[in-house]
């Protein structure tokens, strides 16, 4: 354990009488939103009753006329009940359950109990009834329930592994003082606590939708007039009721932004008191840095998820990821440092922060825990790898994924980056997802090279892949018009109005637009596939074993196989794409005979597809530079016989087409290297 100490004592951080009053002000403003609300629903539901009451002489009057007077006696009575009910749903709506993070046991750590202990005898603030760790880059404490626990005092703690993956004992030390500096806070806190549930309460029911909701929008797609003379009221007056209550939201939101922030630079001095200013700017910038991290290995981590494999210990992923980029790099796409808090913000910026640690120029009490935090953890590996599985089994992939090594997954992400680096060497201009792409053997002539218009290929594929769209959307509107379903808005498929034959001319228009295009991008595209083809013959005419000419045509042949299977695939993808639209359109209320019957013929022909892709890969070998372990074939390198959805399979061949293509790339880039004179050229 890496030896550490507190010398002295840390001062209350004061809160000012004006600020006090302030915060007082602020909790009663909010407090009065909600009683707004509510008034707002007994004036609707006493709009109701009025309208009712008031105009029953319409349908009790005989005469011409009694059917309409009928809609327009029941419209607006039927929109006020809605509406009221609308109103009243989110006050009972409850927080959706969640699973409770990883919880610790003293017995399993005292080092970090005595250490939690240590930093809230110094703030001044009650010691957690529970310390609990998830994969997230954060620290929290809170009430272990919003009134009991808030009058009681109980704590929960929450660390954020990568915390403790990436920081110091003393930089951890600092930002649970941050955290229970909160706490310290005394009143503050429990006002401020308030608010913060009041602003969280109007943010979820505005933006929560449920089966109400969906069931509300699909009423509204019946085609008899008279009915939508109804619904629709009821559907505007609902749309209304939630601006007004997205209002209040924002209303709210601006109200305790200022205090919120201010109450972040009195739990940032706690932090400054424990750990010192200059641990306070190292702390943030980790903390940004691995924010950063995680929002960039994103597409990383969703590639890797396609190929059903994970790192078996995310925290320690993230950091590793963090460390192996140039903090530069990492940076590069970040808000500048400088900025300043807005007036939406609940944080000040970080460099509003860090200025004002620095301006406190203090030391902090807590000496040496210079050693990583993880230390103070009995076992952090086997913590962090199960706090990673219980965050898999948490979103449901636990089962569907094989857990591999974190460092391994790292650099394999490193070298994926590489090799997406070397494709963008040769395909400048990127590739197109609708045009796998065949490499000639290594050995093997092409054609002659043809002049290309290279300023027109940059257009030509962005307008390709928008064809390739509006096929699929086409062919899409055709399928759900077979279907039975009439009323729907073209333009959510690109269609000038809902007609069979509007949406037959647009996948033919499409269709003749992308072989225009295409014949601007395959003479390109045969090009830089010369190149690679050169860059291969290099690298295998350098006698490494694992080089081989041997092993590289079995990577070109394999290529080629994908790039085989994916043509059928294309088709698979439009037909999976127009069963997942029939499937949103359709419901147990609404489904007719004629909807069943397309899902089913569609879900028949894909699984055809899906077995034809599958025959294609089947009977190639898996190259050796795959490192596809035990796979022999590339229809087991990409899992297919355990595919029964067709989309899915088609997700598993582009994501092994994908990695053959980078592999291959990054090889010609390698033979290029080797030769004393420059790249080979198109």
């Amino acid at each position: 354990m890496a030896p550490y100490s507190f010398a002295g004592t840390v001062e209350s951080t004061r809160l000012s009488h004006a600020y006090r009053t302030g915060l007082v002000v602020v909790a009663l403003a909010m407090l009065l939103l909600p009683l707004v609300y509510l008034g707002l629903i007994a004036l609707a539901g006493a709009g109701v009753w009025w309208h009712v009451t008031r105009h029953a002489w319409w349908i009790k009057e005989g005469g011409s006329g009694l059917q309409w007077r009928l809609v327009g006696y029941a419209a607006p009575a039927l929109a006020g009940t809605v509406v009221t009910f609308f109103m009243v749903k989110p006050v009972f709506a409850r927080r959706p359950r969640q699973r409770p993070p990883l919880v610790l046991a003293p017995a399993d750590h005292p080092q970090l109990f005595a250490f939690i202990e240590q930093i809230c005898g110094h703030v001044r603030a009650p010691v957690p009834r529970v310390v609990q760790v998830d994969c997230q880059v954060n620290a929290s404490a809170s009430f272990t329930s919003q009134w009991q626990g808030m009058l009681r005092r109980d704590l929960v703690l929450t660390i954020g592994l990568p915390l403790v993956h990436a920081l110091s004992v003393r930089e951890l030390g600092g930002v649970l003082a941050h955290e229970f500096g909160h706490f310290a806070q005394g009143s503050g806190l429990r006002l401020t606590t308030v608010v913060r549930g009041i602003n969280g309460w109007f943010s979820r029911v505005v933006n929560e939708r449920d089966n109400w909701d969906r069931r509300l929008d699909e009423w509204s797609e019946v085609r008899d007039g008279r009915l939508l003379m109804l619904i629709l009221p009821s559907r505007a007056a609902v749309w209304v009721s939630r601006q007004v209550l997205r209002l209040l939201m924002v209303g709210g939101h601006v109200i305790s932004c200022f205090m919120m922030r201010q109450m972040e630079y009195d739990a940032d001095s706690y932090e400054v008191k424990i750990a010192g200013s200059e641990a306070f700017a190292r702390t943030m910038d980790r903390l940004r840095d691995l924010n950063l991290a995680m929002f960039h290995s994103a597409e990383y981590m969703e590639s890797e998820f396609a190929a059903k494999r994970l790192p078996s210990d995310l925290p320690l992923f993230l950091v590793t990821w963090q460390r192996s980029r140039s903090v530069e790099v990492i940076r590069a796409a970040d808000a500048p440092a400088g900025r300043t808090s807005g007036l939406f913000d609940t944080h000040p910026s970080d460099g509003e922060r860090v200025a004002a640690a620095t301006r406190a120029a203090n030391r902090g009490v807590l000496v040496g825990g210079d050693g990583s935090a993880t230390l103070l953890f009995r076992d952090i590996d086997a913590v962090s790898r199960n706090a990673t599985r219980h965050h898999y089994e948490e979103r449901g992939v636990a089962d569907e994924v094989s857990l591999v090594d974190a460092v391994d997954s790292v650099q394999a992400s490193v070298g994926r980056e590489a090799r997406q680096q070397a494709l963008l060497s040769i395909f400048e201009f990127g590739v197109s997802r609708f045009r796998p792409l065949r490499v000639p053997e290594p050995g093997v002539e092409d054609t002659p090279a043809v002049e290309i218009q290279t300023w027109r290929f940059p257009d030509a594929l962005e307008r390709f892949d928008d064809r390739m769209m509006q096929r699929t959307k086409a062919f899409a509107a055709q399928e759900a018009f077979h279907a039975g379903y009439r009323g729907i808005d073209p333009a959510l498929f690109g269609l000038p109005e809902w007609t069979l034959d509007a949406a037959t001319a647009a996948e033919r228009e499409a269709i003749e637009k992308t072989a225009v295009l295409a014949s601007i991008i395959e003479p390109y595209e045969r090009a830089r596939m010369r190149r690679v083809t050169k860059g291969l013959d290099r690298l295998g005419g350098a006698n490494e074993a694992r080089y081989s000419a041997e092993n590289l045509t079995s990577l070109v042949q394999a290529l080629n196989a994908t790039a085989a299977s994916l043509e059928v695939g294309f088709d698979l993808w439009r037909i999976s794409n127009a069963r997942l639209i029939l499937d949103h359109l359709s419901s147990d209320i609404r489904g007719t005979d004629p909807t069943r019957e397309r899902r089913h013929t569609l879900s028949a022909v894909g699984r055809d597809m899906l077995a034809r892709m599958r025959q294609t890969l089947a009977g190639v070998s898996c190259p050796v530079l795959l490192d596809a372990g035990a796979a022999t074939t590339l229809e087991q390198a990409c899992r297919l016989s355990a595919i029964d959805d067709p989309a899915e399979g088609l997700i598993a061949v582009q994501t092994l087409h994908t990695r053959l293509l980078l592999e291959v790339c990054w090889l010609a880039v390698r033979g290029e290297t080797l030769d004393a004179s420059a790249p080979a050229t198109c």
